[in-house]
């Protein structure tokens, strides 16, 4: 058999070995599945645009930022920049880098207008998703934004 054809059949194995691997890491790897019954997570969807909608009605605004202790905290204002107070306010962040770092937290009133994390900070830095749900009264208000956890620089 000539040299030529031995140095073809062997580029064809690595290719079929190169191949074998992508695949093998592929089947192997995390799938990217959210969510276990997306579809019906889509239609319900239209009730989020809902409340997010009759949220925005209220006017109430929102500041999420990390204390220079590391704890999760809250500005609530109303629509005329009063401070909200002895609101209900539940936080989630989710990380969309990594999910084992998802959290929920209550936060409870510190000052006027402010929430903080009740217990010892869990908050890692870095990019998350955040949904605040606040109620006060019949009035609950509902807001997914985007929050980069930083600590403060220490003075």
């Amino acid at each position: 058999m000539p040299r030529w054809v031995f140095g073809i059949v062997c580029f064809f194995i690595c290719i079929a070995l190169v191949n074998a691997y992508v695949v093998y890491a592929a089947l192997s790897s995390q799938r990217g599945v959210v969510s276990s019954q997306p579809y019906e997570d889509g239609l319900a969807y239209q009730d989020t645009i809902d409340r997010l909608q009759a949220s925005r009605g209220l006017g109430w605004r929102t500041k999420l930022n990390l204390s220079e202790a590391g704890s999760l905290e809250l500005l609530l204002h109303d629509k005329d920049g009063l401070p909200i107070e002895e609101a209900e306010i539940e936080v989630k962040l989710l990380r969309p880098a990594d999910a084992s770092l998802d959290t929920s937290v209550t936060l409870v009133p510190s000052a006027p207008g402010v929430y903080a994390e009740p217990n010892t900070p869990s908050i890692v830095p870095g990019l998350y998703l955040a949904e605040i749900v606040a109620r006060k009264g019949a009035d609950r208000f509902l807001e997914k934004k985007q929050f980069l956890a930083t600590r403060p620089a220490p003075s």
